[in-house]
This record gives structure tokens, sequence and C-alpha cells, in this order.
């Protein structure tokens, strides 16, 4: 599985995209710090095209696909829960990862 450095997935967020103003919305500094990260890694699981978070989300968007949509998180949840399973991943990290959008 790929990791997005910081630079990679935070940095190179264009500030007047639809992904900027949502990121910026979150209450918590946190969960803006980490969103992009985690979003990257979300879209790359799922196969978009693209060399940043903004491209990748672009891609995904543009699939404008309600069942791609569920399917794809319903995909990604159940592959981290078999990496609980597996013990490749600590359940606390599954559900912080899960709530940080919340």
């Amino acid at each position: 599985m790929e990791t997005a450095s910081a630079e990679e997935a935070g940095s190179v967020i264009n500030s007047s995209s639809p992904l900027a103003s949502f990121i910026y919305a979150l209450d918590s500094h946190a969960a803006r710090e980490q969103y992009p990260k985690r979003l990257k890694i979300f879209l790359t699981f799922t196969g978009m095209p693209g060399k940043t978070v903004e491209e990748q989300a672009a891609s995904f968007l543009a699939k404008n696909d309600i069942q791609f949509y569920r399917d794809s998180i319903i995909k990604y949840i159940t592959y981290n829960k078999q990496r609980v399973l597996n013990k490749e991943l600590a359940a606390g990290t599954l559900k912080a990862d899960l709530q940080l959008g919340q």
C-alpha cells in the first residue's frame, strides 16, 4: 500500500478547489492536516490516476457513479478490517481513520 508524503498530499492542493474548501472547513486542525494524506491513500487504493490528491479526487468525482463510490468505500473498509484481523493494522487506527471526516 502506497503512502503519501505531506508535500504530495497536503501542500499541493489548489486553494480554489472544492477539495481545498472542504478540507479547510474541517473543524479540527489535526483533521485538516491528516485528511489529505488519508484521502490520498484511499484514492490510490481505488486506482484513481493522478500524481496529487487533487488530481486523484477529480478523477474519482468524474466517475459520477454513486454505486462506484459506495463500492469503493465498502471495499476499502473491508480491506482494512482484514488488515486488522491479520494484525497488520491496529483496530484503533482503523477507527480513527474512519472517524476523521466526521
